[in-house]
């Protein structure tokens, strides 16, 4: 009975991020070309790195527009990026919702613990937060 109970909740959260999704995609009147970058509340560096690399993720990605939907405030983000700050309930709801299905064909999530978890490679072997976004978040695949 508390597997299925369990099962339910995931479930609820994930339609809730379902919905948050299709209404903000009304919202912005989403085009299928466009990069959604999912950015959970984690580590200030991500964040500040993902915006200072941002021209180079955007030519690596062949980026039309990107689309950052964020917990926390991105105070630097450029004027040219779409930019949502949402509650962490939200996020939640997004990332469990993304786990279930990839609802968008060019999504990325800034982290390093949601939504699969990659907790622990950012300083192994020498690699850094730049690494670790250009060559695994946000990496050119020929």
């Amino acid at each position: 009975m508390q597997l299925s109970n369990a099962l339910d909740e995931h479930f609820a959260l994930a339609e809730k991020g379902r919905n948050l999704w299709l209404d903000f995609k009304k919202k912005v009147s989403w085009n299928d070309e466009w990069s959604l970058i999912i950015v959970p509340n984690e580590a200030p560096e991500l964040r500040e790195a993902l915006i200072r690399l941002l021209p180079e993720i955007k030519r690596r990605k062949y980026m039309i527009q990107p689309v950052i939907i964020s917990e926390c405030e991105i105070a630097d983000c450029p004027e040219n990026v779409i930019y949502k700050l949402i509650s962490c309930e939200d996020m939640l709801a997004l990332l469990k919702y993304y786990r279930l299905c990839q609802f968008a064909s060019n999504v990325y999530v800034v982290s390093c613990k949601m939504p699969f978890g990659n907790d622990g490679m950012i300083g192994v072997k020498g690699i850094t937060i730049d690494n670790y976004l250009l060559d695994s978040v946000f990496t050119e695949r020929g």
